[in-house]
């Protein structure tokens, strides 16, 4: 996205309508354009009490809607459809209309990654006729799990059982769904996969004014540690002020996965 130098910082009574403006870069040659939306509280917390919930406003859940209008599917790990559950629904219709002037399918695809596939088939993800959905997994999936995802009507993925899978895992949404714009909303385990697998282009970070602490609350990364040598570098894109909330919308991209001419 270009940026006016000047723009760069905004505060506003409400931070409404700026998501969905954006005009997000075409993706790479051979994967999806991958962005993750998370909230945090500022001590840098992304859950309280063992989910996200209550940590983003309503203003919070608008930006997240006006991001998933970019998408073509919404990514979220196991244990965020476990926890909190999983959709990736919008119902604005000023949203819906603009993704059909794009000519983009009136929802994004909803996918969840799972490495054995051991999922609660009955809830909402599986059972609601409103969105498309897909599961990937890996080969650690018995032919018995596998079957049972199949009969709820979501399409299956199957990739390689590895540490270092997360490339793989964009690459077969893409070339198994035709997605060229992949939104991940977490969980933190997934967040970690993807950037460890360099194949991250922007992060969106709500900041909200909590302080939560307690080592059992998580980050938006989760996994095994970046260290000096490899953690990855954010260039600072746009930040909006939401006066009504006291939220930071923080818009970065991962340095490395820029384009040349960005």
């Amino acid at each position: 996205m270009a940026l006016n130098p000047d723009a760069a910082w905004r505060s506003a009574a409400a931070v409404a309508g700026h998501y969905a403006e954006l005009e997000l870069p075409p993706p790479p040659p051979d994967r999806p354009f991958v962005y993750i939306n998370m909230v945090s509280s500022v001590d840098g917390k992304a859950t309280v009490d063992g989910s996200e919930r209550g940590l983003g406003s309503a203003d919070d859940k608008r930006m997240m809607q006006e991001l998933r209008s970019h998408a073509d599917a919404v990514l979220n790990g196991a244990a965020t459809l476990r926890i909190s559950g999983s959709s990736p629904l919008m119902r604005d219709a000023a949203l819906l209309a603009r993704r059909r002037q794009r000519g983009q399918a009136e929802q994004p695809i909803g996918v969840i990654v799972s490495r054995r596939g051991a999922l609660p088939l009955d809830a909402p993800f599986f059972t609601s006729a409103k969105f498309e959905g897909a599961v990937v997994v890996t080969e650690a999936a018995t032919e018995r799990q596998r079957a049972a995802i199949r009969a709820t009507g979501r399409r299956l993925i199957v990739v390689p059982d590895e540490r270092e899978n997360g490339a793989a895992i964009v690459r077969a949404i893409g070339r198994e769904l035709g997605v060229r714009r992949l939104l991940c909303e977490g969980g933190p385990t997934i967040n970690q996969t993807l950037l460890r697998a360099g194949v991250v282009d922007e992060l969106f970070l709500t900041f909200a004014p909590w302080l939560v602490g307690g080592k059992e609350n998580l980050t938006i990364l989760e996994g095994e540690p970046f260290g000096r040598e490899t953690m990855p570098r954010l260039r600072f894109l746009q930040a909006l002020h939401d006066e009504a909330t006291d939220e930071l919308f923080l818009h970065y991209a991962v340095a490395s996965n820029e384009p040349p001419n960005r």
